[in-house]
């Protein structure tokens, strides 16, 4: 009864507080307003006529605006709200949590020059001892910040005063809070602080966390992904909504440290396409529009549920369309298993060297799906081959924007969240397809043991089931929701797998609400895609006569066929762009730097110019570069932020990575020399 008592007592007090200083936080609310028409115009225009929710605000005896719950008999902030969010930003500075990327070194032969230059970075970086103290000191600066809950501001200004930091992203899903904010302190100070140290500021308000993520992923490409292996986490109150966006974020880490690419994998992909030997493409839908692909797909991976799975695939065989993923082929192969389909992307001689122990007339009509960037060999072991373009590949850039003729431009359908594996591959292609009814199996997306990472039928193990070497997975395992309930284990390449089936799903299910998608596999739950229990799939005969005939008609009606030809001469034009640019990052880099700050400020500007190059006909540049640059940058920063240095150590990374762009030119101009001649990477260890 006296805590009921003293906090009515404090309400009262409070209540006739906050009418004293009325005209005081009136005017500062106009004053902030104002500021936001002037740089958030969207935010203005929803704050401007906001009607908050919570109504019971009052003001502590140390001036702090505070807010009172009805329904849940409490406060914000307790009454002594000064100290508390004090304590609160020192627990912070002692103790910040932060994200964090390794991107170590390569043991074995090291086949790129990316692979090269990167070596020599992280050694450099290594032989700098790591800092003891993680703890944050006044004038520190940081990459970024992002806030999961704002409370009403007071913690952003600490941050400003304490810190300098590079971006700030602020994520609040009650707009109450963020409206009571206008009240509470000084909008103006914060923005000129912001100017001051050249800093970004961005707000996702009132936004679910997973439209959090999604807005966030462009701020931070626009930013720089080089600092998102650097970017500190501050959890302003507990809330269920700042709870599940910190979730939302950390199982979407992946889509922010992982598929970066880099250049020498982006002229392997040219000289794979200069050098093929079909050219069946698939059209893009609004080339030609795209009847329903009424038959059920199987999509195979050959993840370690894929085993339970085969007696009822064998049963049902003839009335689904079954697609093979990869190294799932062999698999299917030994237990007497033909494919419809055969899917692959990983653009290494390997790829198509699996298919060499393969019998003849087992391969023979079956149909491929592939990206343009596809080892050329690939190609020798079907009749039918249909390729897509991969996203985020030069060779994609080149074609869509007619730098290498107009006969392709803008006709070949994009596959997009095609990658990291083919998994994700075969989901784009039969979304592109306008399939209406696809089943996982096998798409495991991690594992629930570790040493059983793979089918037991799979090359990956002996016929004693003895794990080959081949593939192992010991390290930065990761922990997600399972498919059937309980936990899996993943990893960044799984994990990301999972994220761009989950967005393929999601966008696809947008536009046609007649798809259904169900995961039998017993791995990583996948959200979009249903879980199912064999038994309770109910597959029915279909009305197609002939279902191979089917197919065949559906394939040929989606695709354009384009004689192969050499696109050398097209190809040679290009040179003198890719100088004029390895010109300007040498330059830009040989520029005086003596501070954090003007190496944070090199990369954003040379950030800047490589995204605006994806806007113009020179796409490609962007995606020559963008890669290797983002992991050269993270290097560097995680060696300023994470390390003891001597600033010659940075000047010595910039040289290395100038060693690096000496040698762009010539690798771009010799793309023949980059087919990929195969180094027997399944020898001795892939099981046929």
């Amino acid at each position: 009864m006296d805590e009921i008592n003293d906090l009515i007592s404090r309400l009262e007090s409070g209540f006739l507080r906050l009418k004293d200083f009325d005209a005081q936080l009136s005017q500062r609310f106009d004053k902030n307003i104002s500021l936001f028409e002037k740089y958030f115009p969207d935010i203005y225009k929803e704050m401007a006529s906001y009607k908050p929710s919570c109504q019971t605000v009052f003001l502590e005896a140390d001036g702090t605006v505070n807010l009172f719950f009805p329904s849940k008999g409490n406060t914000l902030f307790p009454e002594n709200a000064q100290d508390s969010i004090n304590n609160k930003f020192s627990s912070f500075i002692e103790n910040p949590g932060r994200t964090w990327l390794g991107t170590g070194t390569h043991d074995n032969e090291v086949r790129f020059r990316h692979e090269y230059y990167m070596d020599k970075l992280n050694k450099l970086k290594l032989s700098c001892p790591k800092k003891e103290n993680t703890a944050l000191f006044k004038g520190d600066m940081i990459g970024g910040v992002v806030f999961f809950g704002f409370e009403l501001g007071y913690q952003l200004e600490k941050m400003i005063d304490f810190l300098v930091t590079k971006h700030i992203y602020i994520y609040e899903k009650n707009l109450d809070f963020f409206y009571y904010s206008l009240f509470a302190i000084d909008w103006d100070r914060i923005f000129s602080k912001v100017e001051e140290q050249e800093s970004t500021l961005h707000f996702f308000l009132g936004v679910s966390p997973k439209e959090f993520i999604n807005s966030y992923m462009p701020a931070l490409r626009h930013n720089g992904l080089f600092m998102a292996s650097s970017t500190y986490l501050y959890i302003g109150y507990n809330s269920d909504e700042a709870t599940s966006a910190f979730e939302e974020f950390s199982s979407q880490y992946a889509r922010q440290v992982f598929g970066w690419g880099f250049y020498d994998d982006a002229i392997i992909g040219i000289s794979h396409f200069m050098g093929r030997t079909k050219d069946a493409f698939l059209l893009k839908s609004s080339e030609k529009p795209r009847k329903a692909f009424s038959l059920p797909v199987f999509i195979l991976g050959n993840g370690p549920s894929l085993d339970k799975a085969i007696p009822f695939i064998e049963k049902n065989r003839d009335k689904i369309v079954l697609v093979s993923c990869g190294t799932t082929i062999n698999t299917l192969f030994k237990l007497g298993i033909k494919p419809d389909f055969q899917v692959d992307v990983e653009r290494m001689r390997h790829t198509a060297e699996k298919f060499s122990r393969l019998p003849k007339d087992y391969l023979e009509g079956v149909i491929a799906l592939t990206a343009n960037v596809m080892h050329p060999h690939f190609y020798d072991y079907f009749d039918k081959t249909l390729i897509g373009l991969k996203p985020g590949e030069a060779i994609s850039s080149m074609m869509n924007s007619g730098v290498l003729g107009e006969d392709m431009a803008n006709k070949v359908a994009l596959l997009s969240n095609s990658g990291p594996i083919v998994a994700n591959t075969a989901m784009s292609y039969f979304i592109n397809l306008n399939a209406e009814e696809i089943y996982l199996f096998g798409v495991d997306c991690g594992f629930k043991d570790p040493n059983k990472h793979h089918s037991t039928h799979s090359g990956y193990f002996s016929k004693d089931g003895e794990n080959s070497g081949l593939a192992t997975y010991k390290d930065g395992l990761i922990e997600r929701p399972a498919n059937y309930g309980g936990t899996a284990l993943t990893n960044l390449l799984f994990d990301s797998s999972r994220i761009q089936l989950e967005i393929a799903i999601k966008n696809y299910k947008e536009r046609n609400k007649r798809f259904s998608c169900f995961n039998l596999s017993d791995g990583v739950y996948i959200e979009g895609a249903t879980p199912l229990d064999l038994e309770d799939v109910l597959i029915s005969f279909s009305n197609v006569v002939s279902k191979k005939e089917y197919v065949d008609r559906f394939v040929d009606e989606n695709c354009f066929l384009n004689e192969p030809r050499d696109y050398s001469e097209e190809y040679k034009k290009l040179n003198g762009k890719v100088n004029d640019v390895v010109v300007f990052l040498k330059r830009r880099l040989s520029e005086r730097l003596s501070s954090k700050e003007d190496v944070i400020q090199c990369f954003r500007e040379i950030n800047s110019y490589l995204l605006k190059k994806a806007y113009t006909e020179e796409c490609y540049i962007h995606d020559l570069l963008q890669g290797s640059f983002t992991y050269f940058a993270n290097e560097v920063v995680s060696l300023m932020f994470n390390h003891e240095f001597e600033f010659s150590n940075v000047q010595e990374m910039l040289d290395i990575w100038t060693d690096f762009l000496d040698e762009v030119p010539d690798m771009f101009n010799k793309t023949k020399d980059f087919i990929d001649p195969g180094r027997g990477a399944l020898e001795g260890l892939y099981h046929y």
